[in-house]
This record gives C-alpha cells, sequence and structure tokens, in this order.
C-alpha cells in the first residue's frame, strides 16, 4: 500500500472549520498520528497521514472532495513517502492514539 503525508491550508477558515475537516478526513481514514522508530507522534497542525490503494493524484481529488464540502478556497500538498523522520513532534498518549 502507499503512504501519503497531506498538508492542508483552509483560506480565510476559522478553527470550526478546520474542525469539521479534520473530522471528515478522520471519518474515511486518514490520522493526525505518525510514528517514527516504532513510537507515535502527534502530526503538525493541519498535517495528516493516509495509507491505501491510491494514487496521489486520486488522493487530491479525493481530499478536495471532502474540503470543498466546508471551503471553497485552500492549498492542498499531497507526498508520496517511503519513510519520515521528524524531530521535535509531541510523543502520542495512549489515550490520543484514535485521533
Amino acid at each position: 500500500m502507499a503512504q501519503f503525508t497531506v498538508r492542508i491550508e483552509l483560506h480565510n477558515a476559522h478553527s470550526s472549520t478546520y474542525n469539521s475537516v479534520h473530522k471528515d478526513l478522520h471519518h474515511v481514514g486518514f490520522t493526525h498520528i505518525t510514528e517514527c522508530n516504532g513510537i507515535p507522534y502527534q502530526m503538525p497542525h493541519a498535517e495528516y497521514n493516509y495509507e491505501g490503494n491510491i494514487t496521489k493524484e486520486a488522493l487530491l481529488e479525493e481530499i478536495k472532495g471532502i474540503v470543498f464540502k466546508h471551503v471553497s478556497s485552500c492549498g492542498i500538498l499531497v507526498t508520496q513517502w517511503a519513510g519520515q523522520a521528524s524531530y521535535g513532534l509531541k510523543k502520542v498518549q495512549t489515550n490520543e492514539r484514535s485521533s
């Protein structure tokens, strides 16, 4: 399966709109948690991971369909990757694993 990191910037949006988009993305399999060396970390705000049998172009279209239900203008970056390195991310506590 392919692995992706997605960054979404909503233009002229309130934090409540980000929360709604986050819930919709989480519902279809996006996560706000990444693992490095087996340790789960919280990703930066408005960044998500996704894993699936899909191309980056098709994933972009899926994300646009979700985001445009909430805003009319945004920026989206989809990156397909084979590994990650991180620094300074907050470790996820056991009760936060479902985010």
